[in-house]
């Protein structure tokens, strides 16, 4: 390349659009493990339900992408208080996405009481180490209330 040709494209030039590009991907991928997991049983279910997980966080992801990109860009504050307004009812409808996704993504924490949960669970309530793995192993699930 010489000095007058111009640069190679890269994602750092528009975030904004990988950011819209990834949470396509994203939701496209939720809805397929969600329509397998229905449609499967036994370890496949679980492998297909876990997953959705993940791609619940990279869409809230996506969307903290896209604010910084809006707000960066000077795009009115309508538009951005939209996306909030988004995220906020994603927070409130899927609640647990986050806290699910952490609890597969660092399993291994979990399971010896060094995750976060655990750790304040030992601080705050003194339980040892044992207990506080025991204690949110399943992340707080409670099969009674789905």
């Amino acid at each position: 390349m010489t000095a007058g040709d111009a640069q190679p494209w890269s994602p750092a030039h528009n975030p904004y659009a990988i950011a819209v590009s990834q949470a396509w991907w994203s939701y496209v991928s939720a809805g397929l493990f969600a329509e397998q997991a229905k449609t499967t049983s036994g370890p496949a279910q679980q492998i297909n339900a876990r997953q959705i997980f993940g791609q619940l966080r990279a869409l809230h992801r996506c969307a903290e992408m896209r604010r910084h990109e809006l707000v960066r860009r000077g795009v009115p504050q309508d538009d951005v208080d939209r996306l909030d307004a988004a995220v906020a009812t994603f927070d409130v409808e899927v609640p647990g996405a986050k806290g699910a996704r952490d609890i597969l993504e660092h399993f291994d924490e979990c399971a010896r009481g060094e995750g976060r949960l655990q750790k304040k669970a030992i601080r705050d309530l003194g339980l040892d180490v044992y207990e506080a793995a025991t204690m949110f192993w399943g992340g707080g699930y409670e099969p009674v209330r789905r």
